[in-house]
């Protein structure tokens, strides 16, 4: 079974917070905690969030070990795969202005021709919480907040008498 570099990167980015894509630059993932948005009442679990450091100068081959151990290729063959695919992003993001890396995220150039990237947040690559997905929750609404609920109100002072049985 043969993936593309995309999937092998996901692959990757579940165990390891760098991956360095040779010639191109690193993908680098960052713990952040779960958190709650106050107006959209949106729940995000805990996950790694994406960033891209174009600059790194650090050769690191962890990509290229791990496609030619998955698709059992050569070390040469696994590192062709990768120089593709670093030409197709630069040949995309010259004649297209991006490129989307479907469950990494989107390069592209910014007004100025300066490269971005903007993470797909469709993947939690924290595996503590692999699986958990952001959801919405309604709010709560208490009666308070509610117009036109009437709460039952006793009269201060004064008390509801029970009946009590010893007396008789």
């Amino acid at each position: 079974m043969h993936m593309n570099v995309p999937e092998y990167l996901c692959k990757l980015l579940l165990r390891n917070d760098k991956v360095v894509i040779p010639g191109f630059g690193a993908l680098v993932a960052a713990y952040a905690p779960a958190s709650i948005h106050p107006t959209q009442h949106l729940f995000q679990p805990p996950h790694k969030s994406l960033s891209f450091d174009k600059d790194v100068a650090a050769q690191d081959d962890l990509l290229i070990f791990y496609i030619s151990n998955f698709e059992n290729i050569s070390f040469e063959a696994a590192k062709k795969k990768v120089s593709d695919f670093v030409t197709d992003i630069e040949r995309d993001l010259v004649q297209k202005g991006s490129y989307l890396a479907p469950g990494i995220g989107k390069f592209y150039f910014d007004i100025e021709k300066q490269q971005q990237f903007l993470a797909d947040n469709t993947n939690n690559f924290l595996l503590s919480s692999y699986g958990l997905n952001d959801f919405i929750s309604a709010p709560v609404l208490r009666p308070e907040n509610i117009s036109g609920y009437a709460q039952k109100s006793v009269a201060p002072g004064k008390k509801k008498r029970r009946f009590i049985w010893f007396r008789f």
